[in-house]
């Protein structure tokens, strides 16, 4: 039941126009942030690092917050319109199912929205000319220690 709740989710949000946020977004922060590396480059000289620390920055500080705000008000954005809540509430679908689903839904995005700012950030690198290889197993670490709660 919830993988169906899940696929409904899925159709909701597929002619909507949250992909826009969705490319542009991540690809935005990039711009920003290897601007400002590209105006420090004499202070900022770990190349990869370097660009990684300053987009993050913008990204994580700036555009990451306002990115999951959209995701999640889009999500519920049917369900405010139209009195649809008596609709979704008698269907027959528990309503936990309901949560988890956009929950997983927005979760996915995001996952894939920082996949695309991986891939935006390693585009950025590599039209800068960096001497060094982009290292993927560094930035999975990043990711994954991003991942993990700390105390």
């Amino acid at each position: 039941m919830l993988r169906h709740a899940v696929v409904a989710e899925c159709r909701k949000l597929k002619g909507s126009c949250i992909w826009l946020a969705f490319l542009f977004l991540p690809a935005f922060s990039v711009f920003v942030g290897s601007a400002n590396f590209s105006m420090n480059r004499d202070i900022l000289t770990k190349e990869w690092q370097s660009l990684w620390t300053q987009v993050s920055l913008f990204y994580g500080d700036l555009f990451l917050a306002v990115l999951l705000s959209i995701y999640a008000a889009y999500a519920w954005r049917l369900e405010h319109l139209n009195h649809n809540w008596n609709n979704l509430m008698t269907a027959p679908v528990p309503v936990r199912n309901i949560f988890w689903s956009k929950f997983l839904v927005i979760a996915g995005l995001s996952f894939v929205t920082q996949v695309f700012f991986l891939h935006y950030t390693w585009r950025r690198g590599s039209i800068l000319d960096f001497n060094r290889p982009f290292r993927r197993m560094w930035s999975v670490g990043f990711y994954v220690l991003g991942l993990v709660p700390f105390p």
